[in-house]
């Protein structure tokens, strides 16, 4: 990541953590709601909620940002550094939370049921009262789960109409996937591997504009869908269900 994109994720974790990580209002577009004790007015949201407005290009760096924080988290976990961690997993929780304040965000429930997951796995961290990784690694999943269906509607409700947005939102799919079956210690199949593998190579052609056709992402949104599906049941939750 560039150092530019590295100062802006961290402007905007700073913001989420900090703004955004309170109990869930109304959100427009991409903003995030912040609680207020004035009257609702210009700029706010009902119930005095003042918006914090985050530009989709603010955004894009940001994708797949989670799964960082994620390992972060289990390392200081394992190590002892239960605030440490903690902190992590707020932050996580925070950028999904960003993710479902999109206007357009399809499984706005998911990621919303999958923030307020990791806000009590966090507060259970830095208390004391979560006693295992295995408990993380339930988290971490069913949030992968919640990002990868997230991503995966992005991508098909914007075919044919912004091929860069749907090479990124692919990919992102296709990564999510992947972290979900890692951190439930489920393999794919064979022919899951190739179900992302070749989602992350199609998403990377679509973005760059070249050497791909509209079917062959139907089709690779269509097997990533059934690797979510599969997901989702084997591990038996339904974070991951779109609305």
């Amino acid at each position: 990541m560039r150092k530019l994109e590295l100062a802006m994720l961290g402007s905007i974790v700073s913001i989420a953590v900090s703004m955004a990580w309170l109990p869930s209002a109304a959100a427009q577009s991409s903003s995030v709601p912040a609680a207020s004790a004035s009257s609702p007015s210009e700029g706010e949201a009902p119930g005095g909620a003042n918006l914090v407005v985050v530009q989709e290009d603010v955004l894009v760096p940001l994708i797949g940002e989670p799964e960082q924080f994620f390992r972060r988290a289990r390392r200081d976990f394992n190590s002892g550094r239960r605030r440490a961690a903690a902190r992590e997993i707020r932050a996580a929780g925070a950028l999904i939370e960003l993710e479902a304040g999109r206007h357009d965000a399809q499984n706005k429930s998911g990621l919303d049921q999958s923030a307020n997951q990791l806000k009590q796995l966090a507060a259970g961290v830095q208390n004391g009262s979560v006693k295992s990784v295995n408990q993380l690694d339930r988290a971490f999943a069913q949030a992968d789960l919640a990002l990868a269906r997230h991503y995966h509607d992005m991508a098909a409700n914007y075919q044919g109409s912004d091929h860069g947005k749907v090479g990124r939102w692919l990919q992102a799919a296709a990564n999510s996937v992947s972290g979900a079956a890692a951190w439930s210690k489920q393999k794919l199949s064979a022919g899951g591997k190739s179900t992302v593998s070749e989602a992350r190579k199609l998403g990377n052609q679509v973005e760059s504009g070249t050497g791909w056709a509209a079917d062959k992402v139907g089709k690779s949104l269509s097997d990533l869908g059934q690797e979510i599906t599969h997901l989702s049941g084997a591990s038996g939750t339904s974070s991951a269900s779109s609305n």
